[in-house]
């Protein structure tokens, strides 16, 4: 949405800029865009509560809430990539990847599907974020290697280059119909980082029964699933060009027993490097 320069009074009409032509610095796109839909947002945590207290299961939304803010930004990835993120390289995204020569695009329909979803949410400068998960305890998502990463969020870092979308970007685009010519995303599923205990909420309202116990809250938050297309999760995007470092990583979790002797030869090369850099290993 336009903005005006609090430095030069210019309305700023470009959606994907962090700057200013003056050089003032606007806030980095994709906050901007969950920071928009603040009131939207409010407006669907509040109805999941009263739809919460309606149905008689107001005592869940405390640990729910408890379990939201306690929340962190998780990347699973496989080895060699923790290696080379801890041995002081940045972490890049798939756009960034295939510019370097790092690997080859997906296949062709994958690559299409790819770019069309991410430029239906983040026109101009999906290229440039890098695709988290929330995690409420450490756990990622298997389906994309053996390693999980946990940032810790520094609010003058992390903290305002993070949006979060309600679920998985390419379920998100087909649940609300966004394939079609001149397809309008609809506000209210994104929510800036100091969000997101409002998104959780307005996410798992729905979902929680009688049946529902405190423990089963973080399984409904972070679901991996058979596939990547069933993987249950609320998206963390990060505005990452170009990449992002190992200096927030708060610790390492292993997700799968490691049979490749190659992939076990890097993984002990990250825990002498978590070793070194005080990083905790799960």
């Amino acid at each position: 949405m336009p903005i005006h320069c609090p430095n030069c009074g210019e309305l700023n009409t470009d959606y994907s800029a962090s700057h200013c032509r003056c050089g003032y610095f606007l806030g980095w796109p994709n906050h901007r865009k969950a920071l928009s839909e603040q009131p939207d947002l409010a407006g669907r945590y509040a109805g999941a509560c009263q739809d919460l207290h309606a149905r008689g299961l107001s005592a869940l939304i405390p640990p729910l809430e408890s379990l939201a803010a306690n929340t962190l930004p998780a990347i699973t990835m496989p080895c060699e990539a923790c290696d080379d993120l801890l041995m002081g390289k940045k972490y890049h995204n798939y756009y960034s990847r295939i510019d370097f020569g790092a690997r080859f695009p997906a296949a062709e329909v994958d690559h299409a599907d790819r770019a069309g979803v991410n430029q239906r949410l983040y026109p101009g400068y999906a290229n440039r974020l890098i695709y988290a998960q929330l995690s409420p305890d450490g756990r990622g998502l298997p389906n994309y290697g053996e390693v999980t990463v946990i940032w810790n969020i520094d609010p003058n870092y992390l903290g305002i280059r993070t949006s979060l979308l309600e679920e998985n970007e390419y379920r998100f685009v087909e649940n609300h119909g966004l394939g079609a010519l001149g397809s309008v995303v609809p506000p209210g599923f994104r929510a800036i980082w100091d969000d997101r205990i409002k998104l959780v909420v307005a996410k798992l309202a729905s979902a929680l029964t009688s049946a529902t116990t405190v423990a089963d809250l973080p399984h409904l938050l972070l679901a991996p699933g058979a596939t990547r297309q069933d993987d249950v999760f609320v998206e963390a995007v990060i505005y990452g060009d170009p990449g992002i470092d190992a200096r927030d990583v708060k610790s390492v979790h292993l997700e799968q027993i490691l049979t490749d002797r190659v992939k076990r030869m890097r993984w002990d090369i990250v825990l002498e490097l978590c070793t070194m850099r005080g990083i905790m290993v799960v």
